[in-house]
C-alpha cells in the first residue's frame, strides 16, 4: 500500500545519517553492528527489537552522548562528536529541574543558549501554551502527574528549535490511557513543527502508531533486521489501531523480534512454604 505522505517523505534529504556503524563494549563486544540507514528531514522514526539490542545506545550516540567504535553518524552532514543545540533528548525518566517552575523549566535552553529573560520568558510562555499546560506554569515539578512532566521536558526539548528529537521510551513509565493522550499530542506537536523525531520504544502499538518509518534491530549486535513503512495515513488517529494494516504490521513486528527466540522448558519452580496456610481462614 502506498501513501502520499511516505513519498513526499522519501523524496526528502536525509537530515541523519548512520553508515557502518559499530559500538562495542571495552572487551571488544559489539551491543550496536554496522548499522547504515538515512534518516529524512520531518520524519518520524521509530526503533524497536529485543532487550539488549542497543536501541538506547543508538539514541544516546545520535545526542552525542556515547562514542562509536567505528563508522560514521552525521548530522546534515557533520560528524556527531559531542551533544548540540540541533539535538535534543527526552529520556523515560523525568528530568525536570525541581526547582524550576514549568516555565522556568521551559526556558532554560533558550537563557543557556544567551536568549535575553525577556524573549526567553515570552517564548517559553508560548510551548507552554502549546503543550496546554498554561494554567500551570508557575507549578513544579512535583506537583505534575507523570504525562504533564513528560509533556514540559517535550517543551523544554523543543523550545531551542533542534533539528532533530530523540526520545528514549519517554511515555514507558506512564499508565496504558495516559501514554495514548501523550503520543497524540506529541503527534500534533510534531504536525506543527520542522522537527526530525527518533523514537525509541519496546511497545509495538507505539511504534506503528507513531511513526512513519520503523527502524527494527536484532538481537545479539544489534544490526539492522529491517526497516518497513508503516501503511497508515496521515494524521494519525486513535480509531487506525483497530484497522486491519494495524494488525498485520504488528504481527508482522512481532515476528521479527521474537522469531529468532527457541521454544524453552520452563525451569521449575523452588518453592518452600514461608507461612501455614490455611484455606478456611
Amino acid at each position: 500500500m502506498s501513501f502520499e505522505h511516505l513519498e513526499r517523505l522519501k523524496s526528502r534529504p536525509h537530515i541523519l545519517e548512520l553508515s557502518d556503524l559499530t559500538k562495542s563494549f571495552s572487551e571488544g563486544t559489539p551491543i550496536l553492528k554496522n548499522v547504515s540507514l538515512g534518516v529524512h528531514r520531518r520524519e518520524f522514526l521509530t526503533v524497536i527489537g529485543p532487550s539488549g539490542c542497543g536501541k538506547s545506545t543508538l539514541a544516546r550516540i545520535l545526542a552525542g552522548l556515547e562514542t562509536i567504535t567505528s563508522g560514521a553518524a552525521t548530522i546534515n552532514g557533520e560528524v556527531i562528536s559531542g551533544p548540540g543545540p540541533d539535538r535534543g533528548m527526552v529520556f523515560q525518566k523525568y528530568t525536570l529541574f525541581p526547582w524550576l517552575t514549568v516555565k522556568q523549566n521551559v526556558m532554560f535552553g533558550l537563557t543557556a543558549q544567551g536568549h535575553g529573560h525577556a524573549q526567553a520568558q515570552g517564548e517559553a510562555s508560548e510551548w507552554v501554551e502549546m503543550i496546554g499546560l498554561s494554567k500551570f506554569a508557575e507549578h513544579y515539578p512535583h506537583q505534575l502527574s507523570g504525562g504533564m512532566q513528560q509533556r514540559v521536558a517535550i517543551a523544554r526539548s523543543l523550545a531551542t528549535r533542534p533539528k532533530v528529537l530523540l526520545m528514549d521510551e519517554p511515555f514507558g513509565a506512564l499508565d496504558a490511557q495516559t501514554r495514548l493522550r501523550m503520543q497524540q499530542h506529541l503527534i500534533e506537536i510534531w504536525q506543527n513543527i520542522d522537527v526530525t523525531v527518533v523514537f525509541i520504544t519496546h511497545d509495538l502499538d507505539e511504534a506503528i502508531y507513531l511513526a512513519d518509518r520503523i527502524l527494527v534491530l536484532k538481537p545479539n549486535f544489534g544490526e539492522v533486521q529491517a526497516v518497513i513503512d508503516v501503511p497508515l495515513p496521515r494524521p494519525r488517529l486513535k480509531d487506525h489501531l483497530q484497522t486491519k494494516e494495524f494488525a498485520e504490521l504488528k504481527e508482522q513486528l512481532g515476528e521479527l523480534i521474537h522469531g529468532h527466540e527457541e521454544a524453552e522448558e520452563d525451569e521449575p519452580l523452588h518453592m518452600f512454604r514461608m507461612t501455614n496456610v490455611d484455606d478456611e481462614l
